[in-house]
């Protein structure tokens, strides 16, 4: 009889054993699970801001760029006239350094 009392004990503190494991797991996962949902409130309202700053953000004066835009192109256009008569140059250049040699 003294076994069979003794099974039962073993088994009633394995029992019990496993219980405690579990609560104190499942308040291990409580809490860390708080911890995360804290820090995640935390990381969601940091991107809530910079979403609505990215949402109230206005373009620049369109009309300055296209002013900008507009002398460059003409800046453009001069430095190609510019390029193709220093080109010219040269070339009259070298024809006249073909017929008067350096020394």
């Amino acid at each position: 009889m003294s076994l069979v009392l003794l099974a039962l004990l073993a088994g009633i503190a394995a029992f019990v054993a496993g219980i405690v494991v579990v609560v104190l797991r499942g308040l291990e996962f409580f809490r860390i699970t708080r911890d995360f949902s804290g820090a995640l409130a935390i990381e969601l309202e940091v991107l809530s801001n910079s979403l609505e700053k990215l949402n109230s953000f206005e373009p620049p004066n369109t009309g300055a760029v296209a002013t900008a835009f507009d002398r460059l192109d003409s800046s453009r256009r001069r430095l190609e006239i510019l390029t193709g008569a220093l080109g010219r140059v040269q070339q009259q250049w070298a024809s006249v350094s073909a017929v008067y040699p350096r020394k």
